[in-house]
């Protein structure tokens, strides 16, 4: 609010002289400065009045004709927030929990709708009364029995006429495949079946290297020097081209799933090979940098030629090409890219290939293979386990867990008991002998255990007394709060922000309010109205800067006692002259004897 019978400062001009004549005061010219009532200033007066913060009630200055048209003032946005909280605070309604049976205050917009105090009612309540019948979305079920146990259970119609078979649980259909279903005549014969047109269709071959043995054919006839199965790192690939560092992976159209012929994956060993081929293709680019060109078996059984100038193009690019792929490539006229290219499987992302991927390929595999994994008893507890055969070389230790091996290195390690909880806690040499030596004084088995025995045996008198600055009363504080703490209370805070002192601005002199304790902070003494106002002031005080010649064109300059030790020069320029006839020969920084 506006403090009344206050005297505003105003200065005379052209605008406002006829009315402050006509209210009795004296002109003298313009630009005097002349003090007025409170009442007798304009209603567009820019003049500053002193007004107080209608929530903490400190004291401000604000223009009269700003504040003039405001209802409440404030001296922050804080203020106002709070302020404005308390007021529709107390505008509430009170309302019963219609689950609880406790009072809750809401606004008076939400009486007819609010029921509950909070949302963990609302939900307890939802519990008992949309259960089983009384929910929204309560489908009648219907009882059958379990396939495997004969176990009565419980489904919803269109459950049944979706499954042919019905179980209470994974356990009960595991155990129904693996003893009936596999052993069925049925089965068998779907199986046998299905294997027969794949092999009567060409799905399956019985010669995998037919498309290899051609590609090693043509290569021998263009007299183009290569290995079969090229080894990098973990991977090996089907064709490298020894006088050229290239690579050509002749891909199968069944087991490296070709987007032509498969729509969708159905077969656990092919889901397993795109994995495989995304592995291989990823670990050649980030370890190697190397682009590997995909021919595909239809392409090399139907379109050799297309096949041989697409070598002919990887070998002169040096292995760059627009793609990679032989189905993404058309030779009717000349060799050239087709308009529809084809994104292969290996390079699809995982979401999208699960979207075609039939669930049954998803179950665990054993991916044990002799020629990459190596069986060894754990180096601890002894359990056979399996590794890869890299990874077994380069260590001396094999355990079958991570658990395992923190074990066998703890096994030399000296025992001790937690200071808390008395549990055991080993510790590594290096540590024993700290807490032998007394450097260490106390071992625990957890952070919780050491902040919870800290707090029980903390010293009391480690605290220190200090006064508080509003209230002047003696109260404790930790030794590390010694200089930041100035209140005994947060009330003692607030108060002292209600009772400013009136100074001026140590640059413009405008007139401030501000709290004792940031005159008694301040090494200056002063305080400012503005980061303006700071700027100006540490621009032109000298005192906490030292006078320095430059050597090279004699310019006094200023500077920070930090750089002044070995500042020698004023400016770049005079540095970059000053370096150039004193730091060379043996006196520059980098000279090395011949």
């Amino acid at each position: 609010m506006i403090i009344e019978e206050q005297k505003v400062k105003v200065k005379w001009n052209n605008a406002n002289r006829k009315h402050y004549v006509l209210k009795g005061y004296k002109f003298t010219k313009n630009g005097d400065e002349f003090e007025v009532a409170l009442d007798d200033l304009t209603k567009s007066s820019k003049s500053k009045v002193l007004l107080s913060c209608d929530f903490c009630e400190s004291k401000m200055y604000r223009d009269y004709d700003r504040a003039n048209r405001q209802k409440n003032h404030f001296c922050s946005l804080r203020c106002s927030s709070k302020f404005n909280a308390n007021k529709q605070k107390a505008k509430r309604i009170k309302k019963k929990c219609e689950y609880c049976k406790r009072e809750y205050a809401i606004p008076k917009h939400l009486e007819r709708i609010s029921r509950f105090c909070d949302k963990h009612c609302l939900a307890n309540w939802q519990k008992s009364a949309f259960k089983g019948e009384n929910s929204a979305v309560y489908v009648k079920r219907e009882n059958v029995n379990c396939d495997w146990c004969n176990k009565t259970i419980n489904r919803t119609p269109s459950y049944l006429s979706q499954r042919k078979y019905n179980f209470c649980n994974i356990d009960c259909k595991r155990n129904w495949h693996k003893e009936i279903l596999v052993k069925s005549e049925e089965f068998i014969k779907i199986n046998r079946q299905n294997m027969l047109n794949n092999l009567s269709t060409g799905k399956i071959s019985f010669t995998n290297s037919k498309p290899q043995v051609i590609i090693n054919e043509l290569l021998t006839a263009k007299k183009i020097r290569f290995t079969n199965e090229k080894k990098f790192g973990e991977y090996s690939f089907d064709v490298y081209l020894d006088d050229h560092d290239l690579l050509i992976e002749v891909n199968g159209g069944f087991f490296h799933v070709d987007n032509r012929f498969y729509e969708k994956i159905k077969y656990n060993m092919q889901l397993n090979r795109i994995k495989m081929d995304k592995k291989k293709k990823t670990y050649l680019k980030n370890y190697h940098n190397k682009n590997v060109l995909y021919l595909w078996e239809f392409d090399i059984i139907t379109n050799l030629e297309l096949c041989n100038e697409l070598i002919d193009l990887f070998i002169s690019t040096k292995g760059i090409l627009e793609n990679y792929h032989s189905f993404n490539y058309d030779n009717q006229a000349t060799l050239s890219i087709s308009k529809k290219t084809i994104i292969p499987y290996m390079e699809w992302d995982k979401s999208d290939l699960a979207e075609i991927t039939d669930l049954s390929v998803r179950e665990k595999i054993n991916r044990y293979q002799p020629s990459k994994h190596v069986k060894f008893n754990c180096d601890y507890c002894g359990k056979e386990s399996v590794q890869y055969l890299y990874h077994y070389k380069n260590k001396d230790n094999h355990f079958c867990s991570a658990k395992c091996s923190k074990h066998y290195k703890q096994r030399n390690n000296s025992c001790y008991q937690c200071k808390n909880c008395g549990k055991d806690v080993s510790l590594p040499n290096y540590r024993a002998e700290l807490l032998k030596s007394g450097k260490v004084k106390n071992v625990f088995c957890s952070r919780s255990c050491s902040s919870s025995w800290n707090q029980n045996n903390r010293l009391q008198d480690t605290k220190i007394q200090i006064e508080c600055l509003h209230c002047n009363k003696k109260y404790k504080v930790s030794k590390y709060r010694e200089q930041t703490s100035k209140y005994c209370s947060i009330k003692c805070s607030r108060e002292s922000k209600k009772n400013k002192i009136k100074t001026t601005c140590g640059v413009c002199n405008t007139e401030l309010f501000v709290v004792p304790s940031k005159i008694s902070n301040s090494k200056s003494g002063l305080v400012f109205c503005s980061n303006k106002c700071v700027g100006i002031f540490n621009k032109h005080s000298k005192s906490q800067k030292i006078k320095k010649t430059c050597k090279i064109c004699n310019n006094v300059y200023f500077l920070r006692p930090s750089l002044a030790r070995k500042s020698v020069t004023c400016s770049k320029k005079c540095q970059s002259i000053w370096q150039s006839q004193y730091l060379t020969g043996k006196n520059a920084n980098r000279y090395k004897d011949k």
